[in-house]
């Protein structure tokens, strides 16, 4: 092979161990905060189709579709003639989504 090779010198791993550090630091907040907003963006989606399977029922004052939904959205009526929708996101704050009632 060759001659006094001695592998890697201290330095080399040094640089490469920061470079890794350096990425992981920087990529691992990065992917946590990307998968809560990812949650909270299926949480406003489920709650807006909640909310319109509603308003259609209110509508037509038919029979109610079963929608299933867990105990972490409660409905609301306005007084301004609003139903609103409000769930829990997970930085521990509340999101309100409100929809016009038709008269």
């Amino acid at each position: 092979m060759w001659r006094r090779s001695e592998g890697f010198s201290l330095l080399e791993c040094i640089a490469a161990f920061s470079i890794w550090s350096l990425i992981t630091v920087t990529l691992l907040p990065v992917m946590m905060h990307l998968s809560i907003e990812r949650d909270n963006s299926v949480k406003e989606t489920k709650a807006v189709k909640y909310l319109n399977l509603k308003m259609k029922e209110n509508m037509y004052k038919g029979s109610s579709v079963p929608f299933p939904i867990d105990d972490a959205y409660t409905l609301e009526a306005d007084p301004h003639k609003e139903l609103c929708v409000i769930w829990k996101e997970k930085p521990e704050r509340k999101r309100k989504y409100c929809l016009p009632l038709p008269e």
